[in-house]
């Protein structure tokens, strides 16, 4: 008689060691229930770390971004050798440095397209001035405010020697609080100052008070272009271009400030802080200002009348064009030059 036995099907070899060291089941629950709560609950330690190292970082601008050290380097944040904005703000922080003692001409406001191309003829104007060797520093930009002028002015010391000469827009005279606004929280320049500050409180506007600390009160600025400043440091090290591959993406929205409304029904309160304007231009004790008025337009005639008024009042020279057609081209120079002339009486 023949048994026959059955035996048990084994497994295949192929297969024995990974089942021999597989884990059980009720083992590997654990182990993602503690990578998960890694995952989205961080440690104290590393919450803690972090916090340092954001405190180093803020500590470290706070104290090396300075307005003397922008004064020096502030075109690391600039968007290309084109972007007038960062310019300006360089040359108006190195206003507060010591000079030779010449006097300085300052150019401000509006550079507008029926003036841009007299640089010639401006510098030709200060020439005049001769043996005084007076310098001029032209701080305008696209549509300047009255608020960015302010801000440049503020960078002076008291006493400054020379004079100036504001280059006046029609946007500058119709634009509206939301511009205020809107240069507070995205400055086109990175000049935030004590006049400026109460300009936004006589507007009603809330703002982070002065801390005196440049980084601090200009953070909007210097962050928003912290890509430009990355980016010409590694070119300083690589040797590759600097930031104006990426110009045009940047430097021409600052141009032209969008969102903020203008209307005539604003010029009453901007007539008023152009005349707080040209006495901060007095309170600095400089020799001599000249206002140059817009270009004429239809229906203006209560805006000339209002700033020969302050001009009367406050002692300064007012330049206009003779009709609406005429360019400003020629009445610039001139007042540059009777400025430097100024300054040649008074020395």
């Amino acid at each position: 008689m023949v048994m026959t036995v059955s035996a048990e099907p084994q497994p295949d070899s192929r297969f024995a060691a990974s089942r021999q060291h597989a884990p059980i089941d009720g083992a590997s629950v654990p182990a993602l229930r503690e990578f998960w709560r890694g995952l989205t609950q961080p440690s104290g330690l590393s919450v803690a770390a972090a916090c340092v190292v954001a405190a180093a970082a803020f500590g470290f601008c706070a104290n090396f971004v300075t307005a003397d050290w922008m004064a020096r380097h502030g075109d690391l944040f600039a968007w290309g050798t084109d972007d007038v904005h960062a310019a300006v703000t360089q040359k108006a922080l190195s206003l507060a440095m010591p000079t030779s003692g010449h006097p300085r001409i300052l150019l401000l406001g509006d550079l507008a397209s029926d003036v841009n191309v007299s640089a010639e003829l401006a510098s030709a104007a200060v020439a005049k001035a001769g043996e005084q060797k007076a310098r001029m520093i032209d701080l305008r930009t696209p549509d300047q405010t009255l608020w960015e002028t302010l801000s440049i002015v503020d960078q002076t010391r008291r006493g400054f020697e020379g004079g100036a000469v504001l280059v006046l827009c029609h946007s500058a005279l119709e634009a509206g609080p939301d511009v205020l606004r809107e240069l507070d929280r995205h400055p086109r320049i990175g000049l935030h100052s004590p006049s400026v500050f109460l300009e936004l409180h006589r507007a009603k506007i809330t703002s982070s008070p002065l801390r005196q600390n440049y980084f601090v009160d200009n953070h909007n600025y210097l962050l928003a272009r912290a890509p430009a400043a990355m980016m010409n440091l590694s070119s300083q090290v690589t040797g590759r271009t600097r930031a104006s591959a990426i110009a045009g993406r940047h430097t021409e929205s600052e141009t032209r400030l969008g969102g903020g409304r203008r209307h005539d029904s604003h010029l009453d309160t901007n007539l008023a802080t152009l005349d707080r304007l040209v006495e901060r231009l007095q309170q600095r004790q400089w020799l001599r200002s000249a206002l140059v008025a817009p270009p004429r337009k239809a229906g203006d005639d209560l805006l000339r009348r209002r700033l020969k008024e302050i001009a009367t009042r406050r002692g300064i020279l007012l330049f206009e064009a003779t009709d609406a057609t005429s360019s400003r081209l020629g009445v610039l120079p001139q007042a540059i030059d009777a400025v430097s002339g100024s300054l040649r009486e008074g020395s």
